[in-house]
């Protein structure tokens, strides 16, 4: 539990701000899905790769310039709200920072849904989930929304990396704009 009704308005609008970053990897991924399962179930890998990696490139340099102001610049930003919105700074730069984790790790749970790995990404959502839980009951007494904001950056920079080191597993490449390990196996 938050300690004020203020500290709660305050993480609400830095949830609010950070999340409208996350938009355009949605966006990419809805258009991107039926492509995916079609390259897919045609055994087309460098089709599904190409694609996933365009899609990815042009969703992460979208929200780029934002998500860098929105860490550099959040004091200034959330003063536009009011003096007392400055307090979520350091909050607003976790959660952020948490959603360019989810850009550099492109459109994991999209290629891992489109090619029949659903269950694995249920796993990973609801290990995701039970972790933040668990952290906000943890961290949020202590530190309060800056606790909150640690706790679910972790989880979902955790989540979505996790995403993509199984889609670099399972396809052999990197889901998002910067691939992260060289490609090492194509799948047969």
């Amino acid at each position: 539990v938050m300690r004020t009704g203020s500290e709660v308005g305050i993480y609400h609008l830095c949830v609010r701000l950070s999340g409208y970053l996350a938009i355009p990897m949605r966006v990419a991924a809805t258009i991107a899905a039926a492509g995916c399962a079609e390259a897919y179930a045609q055994g087309r890998h460098e089709a599904l790769r190409s694609s996933v990696r365009t899609a990815a490139s042009l969703a992460l340099l979208i929200p780029l310039i934002p998500a860098l102001l929105l860490i550099l610049a959040g004091p200034f930003v959330l003063n536009l709200f009011g003096a007392d919105f400055v307090e979520g700074r350091h909050a607003l730069r976790l959660l952020a920072a948490g959603q360019v984790v989810y850009m550099l790790c492109g459109l994991n749970e999209t290629v891992l849904t489109m090619t029949g790995h659903e269950r694995l990404v249920r796993n990973i959502a609801v290990t995701a989930a039970i972790l933040n839980i668990t952290l906000n009951a943890i961290m949020i007494p202590r530190w309060g929304m800056v606790g909150a904001a640690m706790a679910t950056a972790v989880c979902h920079g955790g989540w979505n990396l996790a995403g993509a080191l199984l889609v670099r597993r399972i396809h052999g490449f990197w889901p998002g704009m910067i691939p992260v390990w060289r490609k090492v196996r194509t799948p047969s």
